[in-house]
């Protein structure tokens, strides 16, 4: 066997998890590899050092200040999506009873309400495919975690 074929085999070694069989095959192998014996002396001492560490104990104040920049944050956004939503409403409201008097009123010459109409419908096809763009470079933005 190659070295490559030994190395996922350090760790469960050094921490005996492997099977008696494997155990022995991997000293034979131990005995003929350096390399392998370098790496798993380096391991040794990694995981001695890693055995003495403590994890910083931190003040309630931190832990209060975290759960509270949370709550502000799923407070905010949960705030966006009300705001948006009534918008969306607001502006649908409007645009339903501009359409209504608008294109329904015979006073209002045709080519001027086929004309607008197709502006509009422009617009929004417009905004759609903004909107559809934004969404997809969003998921795919390969920068969205990086703080700027």
């Amino acid at each position: 066997m190659k070295c490559e074929q030994w190395k996922p085999l350090l760790a469960g070694y050094m921490d005996g998890e492997l099977t008696r069989e494997e155990n022995e095959r991997f000293k034979k192998h131990l005995s003929h590899c350096a390399d392998c014996r370098e790496d798993l002396l380096q391991l040794g001492e990694l995981k001695e050092v890693t055995e003495h560490m403590k994890h910083e104990h931190l003040p309630d104040a931190f832990w209060d200040q975290y759960w509270l920049g949370i709550y502000n944050r799923m407070e905010r956004g949960l705030a966006w999506v009300l705001l948006s939503i009534g918008g969306a409403i607001l502006v649908g409201f409007g645009v339903w009873q501009f359409a209504n008097e608008f294109f329904l009123n015979a006073d209002v010459p045709l080519l001027l309400r086929f004309g607008l109409g197709i502006t509009i419908a422009g617009a929004a096809v417009l905004f759609v495919s903004l909107i559809r763009e934004r969404m997809r470079m969003w998921r795919h933005d390969p920068y969205k975690e990086v703080q700027r």
